[in-house]
């Protein structure tokens, strides 16, 4: 056999072939930067999610280092910073924090910090530096200047008060740079080595206490074994040993790293990926099915004239190739576009500090294989069938399915008749547009369902139980244990409680005491958590047993032993002493004053009433506060709990915003409002990624929708022309065409329910498990407001085709093909 180089007049006949195809072209370039915008998009939303949730993490943790090593010296970190292990670090050292009331809300610390801590605390400049060694000059973020009433000038003289330990200082610095703030509730002053040395060596702090503690935080080469990498650094230094919790700090930003993923998120992450899959791969498959059934007879004619099976596949594939390199990078720039778009969405409601979507050059990598992998594999069935077809059976094709010979069964022509067996002739055809359109509605129905069943009570009772609590801002701040600095004064509660619209307030009471007041079991002293609520707070419980009335009610805990109806003797501590140690003062009870109550219920008190903390093997109770003791004033008001007019609620917020503001900042808030705020935007935020991504899906559904209708038509052209011919009026011919094309509309309605309503049961386990806050509601709201639009759809679209069609004369109709 000669062997003939025909490589050019395959390419040739392939673009030229290409090129006559325009209709089915834009048809499926459309189709394909759709796959592509819907590959890229995800990925781009997922990129930058990822990476402002990873940042937002890491500044609420004020750094990117991996962790630190604290309580060291400068001769220690001298010794570990060449290790192999280390790929940067950093020294830092903390002075004090500001001691005025107006820094109450924004815990402000001094610090030493070398330039390589600095980048990792995130210190973004807006002018001048760090100060420098032997000067008397100091750096802050801006909310630090605005408190202290200084204007950000650099050469400014900036007079602060601090505390280390017991010890109040006050002192005039020099302005040498002031930067955006780098926690969000937290102020940061930076001053030079020289001055916190030698401030710390005339004051020395406690032995191990924050103040005056000399960190090194390390980057270390990965993040998969950090705790362990620290321990190893530490000991080829041979650091002297001490607690491991006061020693080494791993940042929890990064521990997220080192879990494992969950297999409801990989069984959620494969789910979608799959639908992505098999959305592109139908419409792609569907438009080169149709296109190699169009042009047939031109392959089978091809076949007479000697190309072989391997020539007409390049043909297509050459043709798929084309197709690609055009509608890939639009589809590319469309999903990035989208992306953007979207992505700041998520984030904002999240409350993500939204991070710039930087061009990630594997996004499109990734991207653009996903649809070149799914326009190939698409393309390698037509290419078969094309490649296979015989000349015979090409000039006989018409689209219908071989089908066995069966028994012929008589019934009555219609025009809905006429347009079920229009549909029937393909049913490969038919599968694949009724899928693509199932698929887009699925999505619309399950982020409905999923949006659907978040509950917003279940939401609220994890962030407040009332439509306000009032508090110290340290108790917001989960900064210190409770006690009688950070208890709530008589003049505030009763300013607060004379506020109109008011219908029901109540008082939560704290220990000022906790971690001296015990109770007496087999003559052995334990220390419990102890409350006191009046009758409003106590209905807020949710009781498991027994009742709240005459007597203490215990706090439901794995570690509980007493029960109900058993003595409880409290060990009031009515004197105590200071003492100091290595971490600094603490109090200890040397009296106390025995009361016994018994126990006359379990109850579950929510987290917003509570300490905000859990101590270990502690049990909790509750006393009403009729039944508090009366001679001994260690339960302080802890927080105030208002229920007010709905009408009243945003009056009474600004009034609460302006009182914790001038009256009282020591005091902050909680409200209602906010967290519904909060609800509505999360719940927005999946309807929108939900509603995008399936709007898109069913684009692309429509898109396959009416090629399909289309080239039904294109076709037909000879059955229709012959129809009319003998008879069919041009009315009738358009009501067949709009029957197959509600048919399709009805099918995909009906399995889509069903699949729905088979899914539904699986789901509901998936989103409860990821979110904590869903109720299971089975609905088919998407499914009855999407009917009319794909009904319209449906009808418009042959209507539409039907007069491009006839353009054309019968005669032409009949003459032409």
């Amino acid at each position: 056999m000669y062997n003939v180089n025909n490589k050019k007049i395959i390419n040739k006949l392939a673009i030229r072939t290409f090129k006559a195809n325009k209709i089915r072209n834009i048809v499926a370039i459309i189709a394909i930067a759709m796959t592509t915008l819907l590959f890229t998009s995800t990925l781009a939303i997922c990129a930058v999610a990822h990476y402002s949730i990873e940042q937002s993490a890491l500044r609420i943790t004020g750094s990117y280092a991996h962790g630190s090593i604290d309580h060291i010296n400068y001769d220690d970190i001298e010794l570990m910073k060449e290790h192999e292990l280390i790929k940067e670090c950093s020294v830092s050292r903390l002075l004090g924090l500001m001691s005025q009331d107006k820094f109450e809300k924004y815990v402000t610390g001094l610090w030493y910090v070398d330039a390589n801590e600095a980048k990792f605390k995130f210190t973004d400049f807006i002018e001048g530096n760090l100060p420098k060694e032997d000067t008397n000059e100091i750096a802050c973020d801006i909310n630090v200047l605005k408190l202290l009433g200084y204007e950000p000038i650099i050469g400014n003289e900036i007079t602060l008060t601090y505390e280390l330990d017991n010890v109040q200082i006050t002192d005039t610095f020099i302005l040498s740079g002031y930067f955006e703030p780098v926690l969000l509730d937290e102020g940061t002053v930076y001053l030079s080595k020289t001055y916190v040395d030698k401030i710390l060596e005339e004051n020395p702090p406690f032995e191990l206490s924050h103040i005056g503690r000399i960190s090194m935080s390390i980057l270390l080469n990965d993040s998969q074994n950090i705790l362990e990498d620290i321990k190893i650094i530490s000991k080829d230094a041979n650091l002297p040993l001490i607690d491991e919790t006061v020693r080494y700090t791993v940042n929890w930003a990064y521990l997220s790293e080192q879990s494992n993923i969950s297999p409801m998120t990989m069984l959620l992450t494969f789910g979608l990926c799959l639908i992505f899959v098999l959305t592109g791969y139908l419409i792609i498959f569907n438009i080169f099915k149709i296109s190699v059934s169009n042009d047939i007879k031109f392959y089978g004619l091809l076949k007479t004239i000697g190309a072989t099976t391997k020539q007409i596949r390049k043909i297509l594939y050459t043709q798929a190739l084309i197709l690609a390199l055009i509608g890939i990078p639009i589809g590319l720039s469309g999903g990035y576009l989208a992306g953007i778009l979207i992505a700041p969405i998520i984030l904002n409601t999240l409350n993500i500090m939204s991070t710039e979507l930087t061009i990630n050059i594997w996004i499109f990598i990734g991207s653009s294989l996903f649809a070149l992998v799914t326009v190939i594999t698409s393309c390698r069935k037509p290419a078969k069938f094309a490649s296979k077809v015989s000349p015979i059976e090409a000039v006989r094709y018409t689209g219908a399915n071989t089908v066995t010979k069966a028994k012929r069964k008589t019934r009555k022509i219609t025009v809905l008749n006429l347009a079920l067996a229009n549909i029937s002739r393909s049913k490969t055809k038919t599968i694949v547009v009724i899928a693509s359109l199932s698929l887009s509605l699925l999505i619309l129905q399950f982020t409905f369902i999923a949006t659907n069943g978040f509950d917003m009570n279940k939401f609220l009772k994890q962030y407040v139980i009332t439509d306000f609590l009032i508090g110290n801002s340290q108790y917001f701040s989960f900064s210190t244990d409770f006690n009688e600095n950070i208890a709530l004064k008589d003049t505030d509660i009763n300013a607060i409680k004379k506020i109109s619209g008011i219908e029901q307030a109540g008082i939560v009471y704290g220990d000022i005491y906790s971690n001296n007041t015990t109770q007496t079991v087999n003559g052995e002293q334990l220390n419990i958590q102890l409350y006191a609520m009046d009758e409003y707070a106590l209905d807020k419980l949710d009781v498991i047993e027994g009742t709240t009335k005459n007597g203490i009610i215990l706090i439901n805990s794995y570690n509980n032993f007493t029960e109900i109806g058993d003595i409880v003797t409290i060990n009031y501590p009515i004197e105590v002493e200071t003492l100091e140690n290595e971490y600094g003062n603490y109090e200890i009870a040397t009296s106390y004053k025995d009361i016994s109550y018994t126990v006359v219920g379990i109850a579950d008190i929510d987290y917003n009433l509570s300490y905000r903390y859990y101590v270990m093997n502690e049990e909790s109770f509750i006393l009403p506060s009729n039944l508090m003791p009366k001679d001994i004033e260690n339960l302080a008001p802890m927080n105030l709990l208002l229920d007010v007019e709905e009408s009243k609620i945003s009056e009474i917020e600004n009034f609460l915003t302006k009182y914790t503001t001038n009256e009282n900042p020591m005091l902050n808030f909680e409200s209602r409002q906010k967290h519904i705020e909060k609800f509505i935007d999360l719940k927005n935020m999946f309807v929108i990624t939900g509603s995008s991504l399936g709007g898109i899906i069913g684009f692309i559904g429509i898109l396959n929708f009416v090629n399909v209708i289309l080239t039904s038509i294109i076709t037909k052209k000879l059955e229709f022309a012959t129809l009319q011919s003998i008879g069919m009026t041009g009315k009738q011919l358009k009501t067949m065409l709009v029957c197959e094309g509600l048919t399709y509309v009805i099918m995909t309605i009906i399995i889509t329910l069903a699949l729905t309503i088979i899914i539904n049961p699986a789901l509901k386990i998936v989103l409860s498990n990821i979110f904590w806050f869903f109720t299971a509601k089975f609905t088919v709201v998407p499914l009855i407001v999407i009917t009319p639009i794909l009904t319209f759809i449906g009808i418009i679209t042959p209507i539409m085709l039907y007069k491009i069609l006839n353009r054309q004369s019968i005669v032409e109709r009949l003459r032409n093909i």
